[in-house]
């Protein structure tokens, strides 16, 4: 069990043999959704037309206007070449394979899975820092309206298990979309949760290999 400080808020105790704690695990979980989407907003804002000149202003002759998809395709590429940078890495330290292919979508995947071992890592507020620099110049340069992850724990409710839980960007509570349902829990809640399965899983991977 770990015994210091979260190495990325420096506030709260790390959680079990990871390095940060629940808040901060949560966050970089959902930072790595919101920058997979963001690099997908950010092609489609490229697509968008440039607003127009107002009426009565003043353009020079020969001026151009703002390089702003210039911009955008800055920010997707540098999304796409950081995220396989920490994708190569994670997959050389920890001797394993790394994702499918080289699509965005596929390493932002394959991150997630591996999120709980980075976790274990003293590396990891880089990591996390570098995350949360790509969502806020994302959002810096085509803000969005808040985005929904859905989140691949079942719903721990009684007599639901439903795969339906959702965590909004910029909210502290997940919810179940199921109409029956509606169960809500704290994000810190849902960590417990997910390192509780992790857990579980470890220790079943362990007693298979004895």
């Amino acid at each position: 069990m770990a015994d210091f400080a979260c190495v990325v808020c420096g506030l709260r105790p790390s959680l079990g043999r990871s390095y940060v704690d629940g808040g901060c695990f949560a966050r970089m979980l959902g930072d790595l959704c919101v920058v997979e989407w963001a690099y997908g907003y950010l092609g489609a804002q490229m697509q968008a037309p440039l607003p127009a000149w107002k009426p009565g202003t003043l353009h020079r002759a020969g001026e151009s206007r703002p390089p702003l998809p210039v911009a955008l395709h800055d920010a997707r590429v540098d999304i796409q070449g950081k995220l396989g940078s920490w994708a190569r890495l994670i997959a050389e330290e920890a001797n394993m394979r790394g994702p499918a292919d080289n699509t965005v979508p596929a390493i932002a995947l394959w991150l997630r899975a591996q999120l709980h071992w980075a976790s274990d890592q003293s590396w990891v507020d880089s990591y996390a820092a570098e995350l949360a620099d790509l969502r806020k110049t994302a959002y810096g340069l085509a803000p969005w309206d808040r985005a929904r992850q859905d989140l691949p724990l079942p719903c721990p409710a009684r007599g639901c298990g439903m795969l339906s839980l959702s965590w909004y960007s910029g909210s502290e509570t997940v919810v179940c979309r199921s109409r029956l349902c509606g169960h809500r829990m704290t994000v810190g809640d849902y960590v417990a949760a997910v390192m509780a399965e992790w857990e579980r899983q470890t220790a079943a991977r362990e007693m298979a290999t004895t």
